[in-house]
């Protein structure tokens, strides 16, 4: 082949290929009601083109066979103005068979939702019947009969699991409120197996599993059952969401603010769950379930039902072996009952529970005591959490208008246990964990530093001593500021050993009586860790 032969051949061949990649736009009017992929015009779609739907109202749409790949998603996009469905109709958008699509409301900038749905027989959103690979932005659905976005396929007679799962599920930036049902309902609950009518003979059948289902910076309000719930998924991440009053229906077994199910492992972090009448968080997953960074306030408080309605609720025996739940860092404001529930036997002592802050002003007694977290007596790690009956001791900003950022001097600041093997880098405000002398307790970092210098100023005493480790010695200090004292075991070095205990005091002096065996033989350095300033004192022990 002659060189300008050969040029013109790799000329065609390059455009060729462009071409098959080239976008382009098809429009679908408000009198289109169904959108088939395999029927002209919208047989014309290829990966990488755009439909765009004109302003205007309509009483629902089918989207069928739309079908795009990886690398080039097909775009559903509003175009001039606002395009909403409002109606009776039984549903009022429906995804069916297609996959790498992409849905988003962004048409308009005059509008922050472009895509609005508010029919009020049925689910608002319904994306199922095989339909996988898909991004949901934008979207405003309410005043639904059942679920705002319900997101799965179901099982039919001879379904066998392994031939579909639904992969890379995406929704995000949406509004959603005033369901009768769920907010959101992504995948299936019957992760074990459901019955269903075969021939008028009962059979079970597996549901199909999701994988990669990432929900995040929804906006969800005023549901009937729970906010968000995800089940039969694994690698799922459920985060930065804000729910506002779930469970409105008040409907057994489902209330929850968030709640991922049967089969699934992932993440659930820096949500906001405000004022619901059921459970704050619950999961029942496999293990590898991580819980931090969360506000979960008001849980079930104004709900007069007998139902236990928790902060976090850990429920079941799923975990495999190596599989294990975290809660970490959250913050749970007067829960109507426990704040932290763990009823999941496996897994332990692997299990944690740290960081936490838990507020309870009106608790359940049990035993006399408010009940912040309750393991029912399993082996799980149970650490370094910091519970109080009096919010004003924990120093936050402004709890009246539901600021829980902390003032300078609080003592949740650099007390936490450092977990970098958990590989939790952010706070809430997406700021590094890790600042100053440690990580806060609670789902914020501050940007103040715990005051760890000693002031050797100070004449605290400890009485006797030197003290044995059959005996008691009484620590005499001066508190200059009403709040948490810590008082921390360090080495000679000032690496810490143990903190011995945590008291509220008031201003003044003050007495601590200390058991003589939790010191060790030998000269014992005893941080006073104060409000604003630290003491030392040093405790001579001998064994007796």
């Amino acid at each position: 082949m002659k060189a300008p032969t050969l040029l013109a051949f790799f000329i065609c061949c390059f455009f060729t290929a462009k071409s098959s990649f080239a976008q382009k736009s098809l429009v679908a009017d408000s009198t289109i009601w169904v959108i088939d992929g395999q029927l002209n015009p919208y047989s014309a779609l290829l990966p990488g083109d755009t439909l765009l739907l004109t302003e205007g109202t309509r009483p629902f749409i089918i989207f069928k066979n739309i079908i795009g790949t990886p690398e080039h998603p097909i775009t559903i996009i509003n175009q001039g103005g606002t395009v909403e469905i409002n109606s009776d109709h039984y549903f009022g958008i429906s995804i069916r068979k297609s996959k790498h699509i992409k849905m988003t409301g962004t048409g308009d900038s005059t509008s922050l939702y472009g895509i609005r749905i508010f029919n009020r027989i049925g689910s608002g959103l319904s994306i199922g019947d095989f339909s996988t690979d898909f991004e949901i932005e934008y979207v405003e659905v309410g005043n639904s009969q059942y679920s705002g976005i319900i997101a799965k396929t179901e099982p039919f007679c001879g379904f066998d699991r392994n031939t579909f799962i639904q992969e890379n599920t995406l929704i995000h930036h949406c509004y959603v409120h005033d369901t009768g049902t769920e907010g959101m309902y992504i995948g299936s609950t019957f992760y074990a197996g459901q019955t269903i009518q075969c021939s008028g003979v009962p059979n079970s059948v597996l549901p199909p599993l999701l994988r990669n289902v990432d929900i995040h910076h929804n906006r969800v309000e005023n549901t009937g059952w729970d906010g968000i719930q995800v089940a039969s998924a694994v690698n799922t991440k459920i985060h930065h969401n804000q729910i506002k009053h779930d469970s409105q229906q008040l409907a057994e077994w489902q209330m929850t603010g968030i709640a991922l199910g049967e089969g699934s492992t992932g993440e659930i972090y820096n949500n906001k769950i405000i004022d619901g009448e059921g459970l704050g968080i619950y999961t029942k997953g496999l293990g590898d379930v991580f819980i931090y960074n969360n506000q979960i306030i008001r849980p079930g408080f104004k709900n007069n039902s007998p139902s236990g309605k928790y902060g976090i609720y850990i429920e079941g025996n799923a975990s495999f072996p190596g599989m294990y739940f975290h809660i970490i860092n959250n913050l749970i404001i007067n829960p109507k009952f426990e704040g932290i529930r763990f009823l999941n036997a496996k897994g332990a002592p692997k299990n944690n529970i740290q960081n936490n802050v838990i507020v309870q002003e009106s608790y359940l007694i049990i035993d006399d005591k408010a009940s912040f977290i309750n393991t029912l007596s399993q082996q799980i790690n149970v650490s370094n959490n910091f519970t109080t009956t009096d919010m004003s001791t924990v120093r936050f900003n402004n709890a009246m208008q539901d600021d829980f950022t902390v003032e300078e001097g609080s003592v949740l600041i650099d007390g936490g246990t450092n977990l970098e093997h958990l590989k939790i880098k952010f706070d809430y405000n997406e700021q590094n964990r890790v600042t100053g002398n440690g990580i806060d307790i609670g789902p914020f970092e501050s940007e103040f530093l715990r005051n760890n210098s000693i002031d050797n100023s100070s004449n605290e005493t400890a009485i006797p001593n030197p003290v044995s480790t059959t005996n008691k010695t009484t620590i005499h200090f001066n508190n200059p500021d009403e709040g948490w004292i810590e008082f921390v075991l360090v080495n000679q070095s000032g690496g810490e050993i143990k903190t011995i205990d945590r008291v509220y005091y008031e201003e003044g002096m003050q007495l601590k009586t200390i058991n003589g065996n939790v010191f060790q033989p030998g000269l014992n350095f005893l941080i006073i860790r104060k409000r604003m300033t630290s003491s030392l004192v040093k405790i001579s022990v001998f064994v007796e």
